[in-house]
């Protein structure tokens, strides 16, 4: 492994590979040899030449901020002589209907040789990976219930046929915005193909009112109501319809389906330094394939999106989708500023620790899990997506809440990239993908796939994509689980931003 990358040529900083002591000679094909000045930790940045006072530092061959001193050549650059500087230079930047589409030097990826898989055929034309009974409760008082529901509920159905809770806290006593997300939310899932059969179980108080989350809804196949004060506290009815509809669920049968009906979340969590130069280019590669066979990409965590939200916004397929996320983006901005917090409060003190500075820097590492493909959809909180392509999911960055945001919006499966580890799940099967070799040998339980051998050898990339992609094929068809299904690391978390009664 070499001692240091330089990540692109116009670069004024290298990535650390490993501990480098004071002295080494360090060489960059761009800036030749560096003679090092100061102690470099694995994962942090190095100076390739004299950076003077406001100068931009660089990285990914975009500015990640500015010096806040002189550095010299060979110097460590972190929080000490970096600081960000996000700018809302993108609301400048204008539609140009004649641009071309196609900015990475990425071409078109092989076509596969199985582009199948075998799920569950929806009446509305969806794919499901899983055929699970989903139990969802309409406020987070009846939490207990729900489980009980589960629990007893799994001991009268075949054991293949898994019941998840979609268990949450709110519900109760929310208004306007915060209201209106919760219900959107749930009623996506509600609809998501991976379940068989729907429950949903009301207390009868709650704002989150039952009739009106179920109009919300709509119709769909196997969808069953429940509410508690007017019916009482025997479980019994409930129990039985269970028991009935997991015996029709055994008798399905997957088929074979294209992977053109795939729904696919990607994520980032726990970044480290790596995660933009393994995990994230690996799956944005996946990324592009997967569209060019048809797929629909949902990406989502907009606020770890500031300072790379020019590169995306030229990726806008028409001018109303640059106009939407354009907005978008304004919006969560927003958020902040009304909230009197800083928009680059990001990265994370675990971020800062592996190496990474600046949310600038964070972003344009995140971003390359979308891959290269022209964006084709932009997407309110809790909306679902209906088009293929690369589609925009508006949601925070909070891992549980983003996982929440993409697999309402209809994601069959999420790849989840992290250097430093999380055991974090979701609703449907969250593959965890490693990128460095020390933290999937600290975690193996929690990981699935391991990017770490791009670090040594960026050729190995064709090999790890059909490794992934054969991977992904192999959990969308069953034949298996994630590691977050099988530590039963599943859960949901809702995107809360206003009053609570």
């Amino acid at each position: 492994m070499p001692l240091c990358v330089q990540l692109h040529p116009h670069d004024n900083t290298a990535v650390a590979m490993q501990d480098i002591a004071v002295g080494t000679m360090v060489h960059c094909p761009d800036h030749g040899t560096v003679a090092i000045r100061e102690a470099i930790p694995l994962g942090h940045k190095i100076s390739l030449q004299d950076i003077e006072t406001g100068q931009s530092v660089r990285k990914y061959g975009q500015p990640i901020g500015i010096a806040r001193m002189a550095i010299a050549v060979g110097s460590h650059i972190h929080t000490h002589n970096l600081a960000s500087e996000l700018t809302a230079d993108f609301t400048k930047l204008v539609w140009h209907p004649d641009r071309d589409l196609q900015l990475s030097s990425r071409s078109k990826m092989e076509s596969l040789q199985n582009p199948y898989f075998y799920g569950y055929l929806r009446r509305d034309k969806r794919s499901g990976i899983r055929n699970e009974i989903w139990i969802l409760p309409t406020v987070g008082c009846i939490n207990a219930v729900v489980t009980r529901l589960q629990s007893q509920g799994s001991k009268l159905i075949d054991p293949q046929i898994k019941i998840q809770t979609l268990n949450h806290p709110y519900g109760c006593s929310q208004l306007g915005d915060d209201l209106h997300s919760t219900r959107a939310l749930l009623a996506a899932l509600a609809t998501h193909p991976n379940a068989g059969a729907v429950f949903v179980v009301g207390l009868g108080c709650e704002t989150n009112d039952l009739t009106e989350l179920l109009k919300k809804i709509g119709p769909r196949e196997h969808l069953y109501s429940y509410a508690l004060q007017d019916n009482g506290d025997n479980l019994n009815p409930i129990l039985a319809r269970i028991r009935e509809v997991g015996h029709q669920l055994k008798q399905e049968q997957r088929q074979r389906l294209p992977l053109s009906t795939l729904r696919i979340g990607v994520k980032c969590g726990g970044s480290d330094p790596f995660s933009g130069i393994s995990a994230n280019p690996l799956v944005g590669h996946i990324s592009d394939t997967l569209i060019d066979q048809g797929c629909s990409i949902l990406m989502s965590e907009i606020p770890e999106m500031f300072g790379a939200e020019h590169l995306l916004l030229q990726r806008c397929a028409n001018e109303t989708l640059f106009v939407k996320l354009k907005q978008l983006f304004l919006e969560h901005r927003d958020d902040y500023r009304r909230n009197q917090f800083p928009i680059d409060a990001n990265p994370s003190p675990g971020n800062i620790r592996s190496g990474i500075t600046t949310l600038a820097e964070k972003s344009l590492a995140a971003i390359e899990k979308g891959g290269a493909r022209p964006i084709q959809d932009v997407l309110d909180y809790g909306e679902i997506a209906l088009s293929g392509g690369l589609t925009i999911v508006s949601a925070p960055g909070n891992d549980l809440v983003s996982v929440t945001a993409l697999a309402a919006a209809g994601a069959n499966l999420i790849l989840f990239t992290t250097g430093l580890g999380t055991p974090a799940g979701g609703i449907v099967p969250v593959l965890k993908i490693a990128s460095n070799k020390k933290i999937i040998s600290k975690m193996p339980s929690w990981f699935d796939f391991d990017s770490s051998p791009l670090l040594e050898n960026p050729e190995q990339e064709p090999r790890l994509r059909r490794a992934l992609l054969h991977q992904i094929q192999a959990i969308a068809s069953g034949e298996q689980s994630t590691q977050s299904e099988i530590l039963g690391d599943t859960q949901i978390a809702i995107w809360k931003k206003g009053v609570t009664l």
